[in-house]
């Protein structure tokens, strides 16, 4: 949802809501909530039916061993690259 230079991001199933990363701050609390009605208007205007709260959130936690130890790539369709097509040699005279 924007509202001038505002932007909210709701994320229900980790409960979690972003304000440019001030929305866990309490000076921006009626902030978030003015923009969480916003946002639940234009969802019925745009038939969005996602839910804003969800009543079991996951942890929002990032596993950064994954970053550091990817998963093989090959388990991700690994592509080979084409090959390039030879050129032909001009004739000498």
């Amino acid at each position: 949802m924007r509202k001038g230079s505002w932007k909210l991001i709701r994320y229900p199933k980790v409960d979690r809501t972003q304000l440019f990363n001030l929305a866990a701050e309490p000076s921006q609390a009626g902030r978030v909530k003015e923009m969480l009605a916003l946002m639940a208007e234009q969802q019925k205007f745009f038939g969005d039916t996602d839910p804003l709260t969800v009543e079991k959130p996951a942890k929002a936690e990032v596993n950064l061993e994954f970053f550091r130890n990817p998963p093989a790539r090959a388990q991700y369709g690994k592509v080979k690259p084409k090959k390039k097509p030879k050129r032909k040699e001009k004739a000498k005279n």
